[in-house]
C-alpha cells in the first residue's frame, strides 16, 4: 500500500483515477482489521493521501479522467464514514490522524462546491474548515461533510455508522449513535436509499445490543417506517428467509408504535396485492406471519381472514420466542376492536402455551390480549377462556417484574369472575391453589401488587363461598387470614407448607418474613407432630438464620426456638401465643 501511494503521488495527474480508487479500496480493506496497529497505520496513510489531495490535486485537471468531476472521488462516502468513526476511537494517535485526514479531505472537497445541489447555491467565498479546537464530535464532522456529499455518499456514511454500532466494534457508541440521531432529524438528506439502509440494518441488528446504540437503531427503524413504510415493508418481505430472527426483530420494533404498525401493515397488504395483481410468483415463506397479521389488522380489505387465522394458529402451536412476540405485538392493538377480538379465541391456546417461554414484556402483551378478548366475547365463551388460562396465570404471580405480577393477578381476578357463571366446579381447585400466593402478596412491597392481591382474594373467597375469609380480606386482617387458611381444612396444611417454600427465597424481605411466619404457624396445625416432622420444618428454616436481613434472621431464630421446645410445651397455649406474636 505504501509503494502504491508513493507511485500515485509521483505520477502525472491524468493517470491518477484508477490508482486512487485502488488505494482507497485497500485502505478501506485494512479499516476492517481487528488489529489496532494495522488500523493506526491505515489512518496514517489516509492522512498522507488526503493531504496530497488538498494541496496538490485539482478536480478540474481530471475532468477528462471521467471520475473527478464535481469532486466525485471514488468511495468518498465510505472514506468519510470510516474516518469519522476512527475519530471516536480510544487510541489518541488514531483519533488525531483521523482528524488530520478529515481536515485535508474537507479542504479538498471545498475546492469544488458542486458536489451537492444545495452546495452549488452557496456563495463561493473563503473555504471553511473543520474547527480543530474544540475537538469536533462525530456528529459535527458528519454535518459539515453532509453539505457537500452526494446522496449515495451520505448513504455510505450511514451504512458505516450502522456497522460501527455492533457490539464487537470499539468505537464510542455514544458518539456514533449521535450521528444516527442527526440523520433521523434530517431524513430527506441522509435517509434516501431506504432499501439499502434496511438491508444494512438487517445484517447487523442482532449484533447491536449496547443500550444507546440499540435506542438509536430502533429510532432509525421507526423513522424509516414512518417516512417510507412501503419501501421498508417491500424490502423486508423480499429478503426474509424462513423464521428469520433479524427481520422479526425489525418488524417488532416497527410494531412498538401503534400508528407506525398500522401504516406498515397496510402497506404490506398493498405490496402483496400488487404482486398478486401483476401475477408475480409469491416470495413469502410459509412460516412468515406478517401477511396474515396484516390481514387481521386491516379487515376492511374485504378478504376472507379465515386462512390467516388458520395459518397463525399453526404457527402458534410451536412458536419461537421472536415470532411469538411479533404476533402478540400486532394482535394486541387489533384485540381492542370488538370485531377483531371476537375472531381471536381460536388463537388463545397457542398464546397461552407461549407464556412459558416468553420474556416478561411479551407475557404482559399476552395477558392484555386475553383480557381484551374476554371483554368482547359472550359470557359463556369468556368462561371457557377462563378455564383455559387460569392455571397458567398462577406462576406469573411470582415473576421478577412487578408490572407482570400485577397484570397477572388482575387477569386472575377477571378469570374468577367470568367462571362464576359457568365452569365454576372445574375451576374450584385452581382458585384454592391461588389462595396462599394471594395471601403472601398482601405483604408485597409494590403497593399496586398488594392492592390487586387483596381484591383477588376477596373474589376468590366469594367464588369459594367462604364468607369469613371474604370478611377477613375486606378488613385486611392478615394474621387471621393465615390462621383461617390453616384451620379451614387440616388436610391442606402439608400442601400449604410446600407452597410456602419458594417464598423463603423471595427477593423481597417482607415476603420472606411472611413465609417464615406462615411456616411456623403451619407447624402447629400439621397432623404429624412427631419430633422428626418438627426437625424437618426447622431444617427448612435454618438457612434463613444466615439471611442478609437481620429481621429475617431474628424471625427465623425465634420460630426455630419455639418449635424446638419440649413436646409438651409445643402443644401448649403458650407456644401458640408465641407463634402468633411472631406472626403479628
Amino acid at each position: 500500500m505504501d509503494r502504491m501511494l508513493r507511485l500515485f503521488i509521483r505520477n502525472s495527474p491524468l493517470s491518477g483515477f484508477s490508482e486512487l480508487q485502488d488505494i482507497l479500496q485497500i485502505l478501506l480493506l485494512f479499516a476492517n482489521s481487528d488489529s489496532e496497529a494495522i488500523c493506526e497505520r491505515a489512518v496514517g496513510r489516509a492522512a498522507k493521501l488526503t493531504s496530497w489531495l488538498a494541496t496538490r490535486f485539482s478536480p478540474e485537471d481530471h475532468s477528462a479522467d471521467g471520475g473527478y468531476t464535481e469532486c466525485n472521488v471514488p468511495l468518498l462516502g465510505q472514506l468519510v464514514g470510516w474516518l469519522l468513526l476512527c475519530h471516536t476511537c480510544e487510541n489518541r494517535q488514531i483519533r488525531w490522524e483521523a482528524l488530520d485526514a478529515l481536515y485535508y479531505l474537507y479542504q479538498f472537497i471545498q475546492k469544488n462546491r458542486r458536489t451537492a445541489p444545495e452546495a452549488s447555491q452557496q456563495p463561493q467565498g473563503k473555504a471553511e474548515a473543520i474547527p480543530r479546537l474544540p475537538l469536533p464530535t462525530a456528529t459535527d464532522i458528519a454535518t459539515n461533510f453532509g453539505k457537500y456529499l452526494q446522496q449515495s455518499q451520505r448513504t455510505d456514511v450511514i451504512l458505516k455508522v450502522i456497522e460501527a454500532l455492533r457490539d464487537s466494534n470499539t468505537y464510542d457508541k455514544q458518539e456514533v449513535s449521535g450521528v444516527l440521531d442527526m440523520a433521523i432529524e434530517d431524513p430527506a438528506s441522509w435517509l434516501t436509499d431506504v432499501p439499502e439502509i434496511v438491508r444494512c440494518i438487517y445484517r447487523h441488528v442482532e449484533c447491536i445490543n449496547t443500550a444507546s446504540a440499540r435506542r438509536s437503531l430502533d429510532s432509525l427503524i421507526l423513522c424509516l417506517a414512518n417516512q417510507r413504510p412501503r419501501e421498508v415493508a417491500s424490502t423486508l418481505l423480499q429478503m426474509w428467509p424462513s423464521s428469520d430472527s433479524a427481520a422479526l426483530a425489525m418488524w417488532e420494533t416497527m410494531f412498538s408504535q401503534k400508528q407506525t404498525m398500522e401504516n406498515v401493515l397496510r402497506e404490506t397488504l398493498g405490496v402483496l396485492q400488487e404482486q398478486k395483481l401483476h401475477g408475480l410468483p409469491g416470495f413469502i415463506p410459509e412460516d412468515n406471519c406478517i401477511p396474515h397479521l396484516a390481514l387481521l389488522a386491516h379487515p376492511d380489505v374485504g378478504e376472507d381472514d379465515s386462512e390467516a387465522l388458520r395459518h397463525l394458529q399453526r404457527l402458534l402451536k410451536h412458536p419461537n420466542r421472536v415470532t411469538y412476540s411479533v404476533v402478540l405485538s400486532a394482535l394486541l392493538p387489533a384485540s381492542e376492536t370488538p370485531v377483531t377480538a371476537r375472531k381471536l379465541p381460536v388463537l388463545l391456546p397457542g398464546i397461552i402455551q407461549g407464556l412459558h417461554v416468553a420474556r416478561a414484556d411479551t407475557k404482559m402483551k399476552a395477558l392484555l390480549l386475553i383480557g381484551n378478548v374476554m371483554d368482547h366475547v359472550k359470557r359463556k365463551q369468556a368462561s371457557s377462556i377462563a378455564l383455559q388460562v387460569a392455571g397458567d396465570i398462577l406462576p406469573l404471580f411470582n415473576d421478577e417484574c412487578s408490572q407482570l405480577q400485577e397484570l397477572s393477578i388482575c387477569l386472575y381476578n377477571k378469570v374468577m369472575q367470568a367462571a362464576l357463571w359457568y365452569h365454576k366446579r372445574q375451576l374450584k381447585k385452581v382458585v384454592q391453589r391461588g389462595l396462599l400466593p394471594l395471601f403472601f402478596h398482601l405483604s408485597d412491597q409494590t403497593q399496586s401488587v398488594a392492592k390487586a392481591s387483596l381484591e383477588a382474594l376477596v373474589t376468590a373467597a366469594d367464588f369459594l363461598k367462604q364468607g369469613k375469609l371474604k370478611h377477613l380480606a375486606q378488613t385486611e386482617q392478615t394474621r387471621k387470614i393465615a390462621e383461617y387458611l390453616l384451620v379451614q381444612d387440616k388436610g391442606k396444611v402439608e400442601k400449604y407448607l410446600q407452597q410456602s417454600l419458594p417464598y423463603l427465597q423471595h427477593t423481597q424481605v417482607a415476603l420472606r418474613e411472611a413465609a417464615v411466619r406462615f411456616i411456623g404457624l403451619a407447624a402447629q396445625h400439621c397432623k404429624d407432630q412427631s419430633e422428626m416432622k418438627i426437625h424437618e420444618i426447622c431444617s427448612i428454616l435454618r438457612p434463613l438464620q444466615n439471611d442478609e436481613e437481620e429481621s429475617v434472621v431474628s424471625l427465623a431464630t425465634q420460630t426455630i426456638f419455639i418449635l424446638t421446645r419440649p413436646r409438651e410445651q409445643l402443644t401448649s397455649s403458650w407456644c401458640r401465643r408465641a407463634l402468633c406474636c411472631c406472626l403479628s
